[in-house]
């Protein structure tokens, strides 16, 4: 029976925070210039310790914290020793929560700006969208914007995993100063005796 290298694996964590794993068959092109119509051990992979698959690609995309286990299997049976590798950095939520800020500017207009709770928040990757339609339409916030009249502001984060904060609602109520009635000029007195 022959021995069997364990597979070597490499984590990258991609943008959608899938975990990809590479695998290397170091010695594949010298074995198999040596050894003639030698046929490569193929890599199999387990996320629950029992079942195994063949991998067909040369990456495994979990999208849960866990184990996954690697081996190799040739056509004759013989298996390495099982290598395990442990994801622990996947994330199912969003990096900040967002807030909203209002300026009035007392004249019918109040600035609406949306930002997230924390500083240093990667803005590539997490984003923040707000709704003035009762949440049938939303929109990605890029810039302040301008509220004319009393509104209702439903706004939350989501990155680009897919991850979503809950909804916010903020009741705007946008008010106008009247003007100061012009009292100046001269008014008779009452002559009634």
């Amino acid at each position: 029976q022959a021995d069997l290298e364990a597979p070597v694996t490499i984590s990258w964590n991609c943008l959608f925070f899938f975990l990809s794993f590479f695998f290397f068959f170091f010695f594949f092109a010298y074995v198999q210039k040596s050894a003639g119509k030698f046929k490569v051990a193929d890599l199999y992979y387990s996320v629950d310790g029992k079942t195994w698959t063949k991998l067909d690609k040369d990456t495994v995309q979990v999208a849960e914290n866990g184990k996954v286990e690697f081996k190799y299997q040739d056509v004759y049976g013989n298996e390495s020793k099982v290598t395990t590798y442990e994801v622990k950095n996947i994330v199912k939520e969003v990096a900040a929560q967002p807030e909203l800020k209002l300026t009035p500017d007392g004249e019918g207009k109040v600035k609406a700006e949306l930002a997230f709770d924390k500083k240093d928040v990667d803005q590539d990757f997490n984003h923040i969208k707000y709704s003035l339609d009762g949440g049938k339409t939303w929109t990605d916030y890029k810039d302040a914007f301008t509220l004319t009249h009393n509104e209702t502001v439903e706004f939350k984060s989501y990155d680009d995993a897919g991850n979503e904060s809950q909804v916010y609602t903020s009741v705007v109520k946008v008010e106008r100063k009247l003007p100061a009635p012009d009292l100046t000029g001269t008014v008779e007195a009452d002559k009634s005796v």
